[in-house]
C-alpha cells in the first residue's frame, strides 16, 4: 500500500503477515473494583451538585433578608416622617400595612426556598 501499513482481520496480500496482538483482559475483581470506583466518583459528584445547590439556596435567602430588612427600615424612616395628627396617623397605618406585606412577601419566598432545600436534603 505504498509503503502505508495496514491492519485487517484477514491477510490483504500473499506477502501479509500475522502479529500477535497481546490484549489485556482485567480480572473480575479489578472490573468489579474500576465499577465500585466509578459508582463512588459518580456518587460524591451527585452530592457536591445538592451541595452546591442547598449553599445557592441558602445564599438566596441571605440576599431575601437582606432586601427585606433594607425595605423595611426604608418605610420605618417613612413613618417616623409622620405629622402628629389625622392624615399623619392615616400615613402611618398604610406605611405600617405595606410594611406587614412586605415581611409576607418575603417570608412566602424564604419559606420556598426552604421548602426546596428540605426537598434536596431528602434525596
Amino acid at each position: 500500500n505504498n509503503g502505508n501499513v495496514t491492519f485487517s482481520d484477514i491477510p490483504c496480500t500473499n506477502n501479509a503477515q500475522p502479529i500477535e496482538v497481546n490484549v489485556y483482559i482485567p480480572s473480575d475483581d479489578l472490573v468489579a473494583m474500576a465499577n465500585q470506583q466509578t459508582q463512588d466518583i459518580e456518587q460524591n459528584r451527585a452530592t457536591s451538585k445538592k451541595q452546591r445547590q442547598i449553599d445557592t439556596l441558602h445564599s438566596e435567602i441571605e440576599t431575601k433578608k437582606l432586601k427585606r430588612d433594607n425595605e423595611l427600615r426604608l418605610l420605618k424612616s417613612k413613618k417616623g416622617l409622620a405629622a402628629n395628627n389625622l392624615a399623619g396617623a392615616t400615613w402611618e397605618n398604610s406605611i405600617s400595612a405595606e410594611m406587614q406585606a412586605v415581611t409576607l412577601r418575603y417570608q412566602g419566598e424564604i419559606d420556598a426556598l426552604n421548602t426546596q432545600i428540605a426537598v434536596l436534603q431528602s434525596k
